[in-house]
């Protein structure tokens, strides 16, 4: 074959995989309302499957995908961090509930979250919020939001409007343009680029669904709480109590014990405000303080930066303002858990939670109560 045939084929193939591309470009939807990799963990589990938990999931993602795709209002949602991550339909004696916690979680993921659900209409009828102290911190910002930008500015917007003055947006206001694009992204390739990672992600790990609970692996269950592997879900008292300890000595990751700079007065206001949205749409809001390990409690709140009392107490005075059910202490005391409740320095076992919600079933639909001086 002569030179110039060889360049007319591949002048022909190139303009074949333009085209190719171009088409593919124009027909793929909108990147956040893909068809990826967390759509299809979502529907194993609203088939009722339990889904083995991946190791490269994005569980921001998994979680407001859930809220994109759910089909009616549950009557809990739970909105917490890794504190929240096992609570499920058992405590609460099976009723319908979606935890939508996310490890780490900061408020605008929470904010993202519930402006899903409440764009669609589907307003839970209680939701559990955990009133994590970091959500208070400024600082505590990982960027995930930039990936629903829009739904933040939106959220952002509206809770603004809730007090008097109103509270200005605090994290939107800090993203790119390009995060801020809506509908269909022109002749850009990052919808294909999108697709070609869920493709990726697929090959490389893909969704496994099961109907068995003991394994050793995590476990997303239907309601979205997460099972841990079957050897971590019972862990005696003292090794929790080497766990907490270790942990704490480590000086890793302070923000997890309420340790930070300051605490910060707008988060506080769009906190508030966002529970008022939440109840304007008639939902009832109960708040959840998360207990730390009694072995570690009282060294934690020796830290000069320390603000567990203080957020603890801002938090009380804030339920008993708006009327909300509160559940539980940062002092594990005041929390009624013991050191048998833990699996390590923050994080309940099943009977932890048990025990902390025991009184949540008969709590709801009642008003808070003054806090104690």
């Amino acid at each position: 074959m002569r030179a110039s045939a060889y360049l007319r084929l591949a002048a022909a193939s190139l303009l074949l995989a333009a085209g190719a591309l171009w088409l593919l470009a124009r027909s793929c939807a909108p990147v956040v309302a893909a068809d990826p990799f967390e759509a299809k963990i979502y529907r194993g589990l609203a088939a009722g499957h339990n889904v083995v938990f991946p190791g490269n999931l994005d569980e921001h993602a998994l979680r407001w995908k859930i809220a994109d795709l759910l089909p009616t209002a549950p009557d809990l949602a739970v909105f917490g961090s890794s504190h929240g991550l096992r609570v499920g339909a058992a405590l609460f004696g099976g009723r319908r509930l979606v935890n939508f916690s996310i490890s780490g979680a900061a408020l605008p993921d929470h904010l993202i979250t519930s402006g899903i659900l409440a764009r669609r209409h589907l307003w839970p009828k209680v939701c559990l919020v955990f009133a994590d102290p970091w959500l208070f911190d400024k600082d505590t910002d990982f960027g995930s939001w930039r990936a629903r930008a829009v739904e933040l500015a939106r959220m952002e917007n509206a809770v603004a409007l809730l007090s008097t003055p109103p509270v200005p947006p605090i994290f939107s206001p800090h993203a790119a343009s390009r995060d801020l694009s809506v509908g269909y992204l022109g002749y850009s390739l990052a919808p294909i680029a999108a697709r070609l990672n869920d493709v990726l992600r697929d090959a490389l790990e893909g969704v496994f669904v099961t109907d068995a609970s003991n394994v050793s692996a995590n476990l997303i269950l239907p309601d979205g709480s997460i099972l841990p592997p079957a050897d971590r879900r019972l862990i005696s008292a003292e090794e929790s109590r080497d766990t907490a300890l270790r942990q704490l000595a480590s000086q890793r990751d302070l923000r997890r014990y309420g340790t930070f700079a300051r605490l910060d007065t707008a988060l506080w206001q769009q906190f508030e405000n966002w529970l008022k949205f939440l109840q304007r749409g008639g939902t009832q809001v109960v708040l959840v303080l998360p207990p730390y390990h009694p072995a570690i409690y009282r060294e934690i709140l020796r830290h000069p930066d320390n603000h567990l009392v203080a957020v603890e107490a801002r938090v009380r005075l804030l339920a008993y303002k708006l009327g909300t059910p509160l559940v539980g202490s940062y002092d594990p005391v005041r929390a009624g858990v013991g050191p048998g409740d833990f699996q390590d320095g923050d994080h309940l076992l099943e009977a932890g939670l048990r025990r902390l919600f025991a009184l949540a079933i008969s709590t709801l639909g009642a008003p808070a109560t003054a806090p104690a001086r």
